[in-house]
């Protein structure tokens, strides 16, 4: 399972990128502020759910998500740092 750590600044950052064969991604805001999620990069941080800092979730198919679908994240100022793991089909 790869894993990245992300630098998530005030314009949409890519944390993955549509990929159908991923089974499950995990997402770990190691940072002091709260990071906004979503699918669609338009609108984050009014749209997208919140990952309060030091939180972490995982969205993995058989629980009935959609971790092949792209991410994007934003702050509302400075930067954080995500922690991003994927779990690929063998």
């Amino acid at each position: 399972m790869p894993f990245y750590a992300i630098v998530v600044g005030t314009t949409p950052t890519q944390l993955a990128g549509t990929k159908l064969g991923r089974k499950s991604i995990s997402l770990f805001n190691n940072s002091a502020q709260d990071v906004f999620v979503s699918q669609d990069r338009d609108g984050i941080t009014t749209k997208g759910f919140v990952l309060k800092a030091g939180a972490a979730i995982s969205l993995d198919v058989v629980d009935g998500d959609e971790p092949h679908q792209a991410l994007y994240a934003q702050v509302s100022a400075g930067t954080s740092d995500v922690r991003v793991q994927t779990g690929e089909a063998q």
